[in-house]
């Protein structure tokens, strides 16, 4: 006798979005509503970890999948020297930067709750968290445009 499983539950997109919404009520809830900034930190160190994750696939697949990237020293240069910049860009994106870090809400209550609420102390806090963000968002951006600087339209790198 052979079983099916529900469709709410199967590999279907009724299924996805089931799965999505019991790991949004089950795991990011319960983590995301603490009554003090400092039992964010598990919460933080998810979101971080997931992100850090999703850093070294795209690396990966961009180092060691030659399916998806051929020519790695040809996609690494193209993805370096490729690049359109300009004021307008830059500025269009600044909002985005911004409230990626979400500092501002977050400041005063980070420093309440260090041990030692000091200035140094709080600027050191901004730095690392900083260099972090930035960090994974730089590597994300340059591995993930050499990873498919060579499909010339979406369809191909859907998979369409």
């Amino acid at each position: 006798m052979v079983r099916t499983l529900p469709v709410y539950i199967g590999d279907t997109t009724e299924g996805k979005i089931f799965w999505a919404l019991v790991f949004s009520i089950g795991v990011v809830l319960p983590i995301s509503m603490p009554r003090t900034v400092s039992a964010l930190r598990y919460g933080t160190f998810f979101s971080v970890l997931a992100a850090t994750t999703v850093v070294l696939a795209i690396v990966g697949t961009c180092l060691f999948n030659r399916d998806i990237t051929p020519e790695l020293g040809y996609s690494l240069r193209k993805s370096m020297t490729d690049t359109n910049t300009s004021m307008l860009g830059f500025l269009n994106s600044f909002p985005l930067v911004i409230f990626a870090f979400m500092y501002q809400p977050n400041i005063p209550a980070i420093y309440s709750e260090l041990n030692r609420p000091e200035p140094h102390k709080m600027k050191k806090v901004l730095m690392i968290a900083s260099i972090v963000c930035i960090t994974i968002y730089m590597m994300s951006g340059y591995f993930g445009n050499a990873t498919f600087v060579a499909y010339t339209s979406e369809e191909k790198i859907m998979g369409l």
